[in-house]
């Protein structure tokens, strides 16, 4: 797997929360989404990575080649997005055109402009007149609009309408469609995104907890229903059940799931990637 950034035990602490020997690679070429409730982490470890923040212990190499998000290339090549507005309030378009021109070589001022036009962003709006979903819609214009090789995007879906973040998973499908290109995205709700996402890692306090291709995962997993009849003899194989008034549903490792049909008689069907991440943080397996 070609990869565009590696993290080895990261740590990073805080008086009442930990990042705890955080290791994961991104693949080039992928959508890799960062799965989690709130508090699990997630933008404490986006933070590391864009450098707003000092680590305690462990490594970040971005681009095979780099082992600080201070240098010159890796801000060139990185785009990032908070999860909430960093410009200026006062601001209007023409003021984020300057300052992007200003700080970045490869901002494209007719691409921003062709996005602007399509997020349907008002140009003569200061940005404190804009609601939250437009101040995201502008800075994902602002970053789309540059030449990098890898967006760092925190809950960017977060305040965005559903028409715009379907909009959104198709925007991601074509900045990473030549294969070179990698987007690294936050959320605590994947079920919208899921069609756009090729890896995810999921976190659960501090901690990760599962990661790894989709399509892999949904054939790691599966999702087994039944009667009611044999809850407590087949409790046992499940990472996470569900009783319900006409039986049970759950999650269980692919490897015991026709083991558990043929003996329980129950049906054994694909997870959606949704199924599988509530089940990993409803688990307490995973708990501290």
């Amino acid at each position: 797997m070609e990869t565009i950034l590696k993290v080895k035990n990261l740590d990073k602490n805080f008086k009442e929360f930990k990042l705890n020997d955080i290791s994961f690679e991104l693949p080039k070429g992928c959508t890799v989404g960062l799965v989690g409730a709130n508090g699990a982490g997630k933008t404490t470890l986006i933070d590391l990575i864009v450098g707003l923040q000092k680590r305690n212990g462990g490594s970040i190499e971005y681009f095979n080649k780099y082992d600080s998000s201070e240098e010159n290339e890796v801000k060139d090549k990185i785009g990032y997005v908070s999860d909430s507005n960093y410009f200026y309030p006062h601001w209007k378009i023409k003021n984020v055109v300057t300052a992007m021109e200003a700080g970045f070589d490869n901002f494209n001022r007719d691409k921003f402009y062709e996005l602007v036009n399509k997020f349907e962003i008002n140009l003569k709006k200061e940005i404190a007149q804009m609601s939250k979903g437009t101040q995201m819609r502008l800075m994902l214009a602002a970053q789309l609009a540059r030449s990098t090789e890898l967006l760092v995007l925190d809950e960017p879906a977060s305040p965005l309408d559903p028409l715009m973040r379907d909009e959104l998973c198709d925007l991601f499908r074509e900045y990473v469609m030549d294969g070179n290109k990698t987007i690294f995205f936050s959320t605590h709700n994947i079920a919208d995104m899921e069609y756009a996402t090729d890896y995810v890692i999921v976190m659960k306090n501090g901690r990760i907890i599962e990661k790894g291709f989709v399509d892999d995962l949904k054939e790691k997993y599966s999702v087994v229903s039944g009667n009611s009849k044999n809850v407590d003899e087949i409790k046992q194989y499940f990472k996470e059940i569900r009783l319900t008034s006409l039986g049970f549903d759950g999650i269980v490792l692919s490897s015991d799931a026709n083991k558990i049909a043929e003996k329980f008689d129950a049906a054994v069907e694909m997870p959606s990637l949704q199924q599988i991440i509530v089940m990993l943080l409803k688990s307490k397996e995973f708990d501290v």
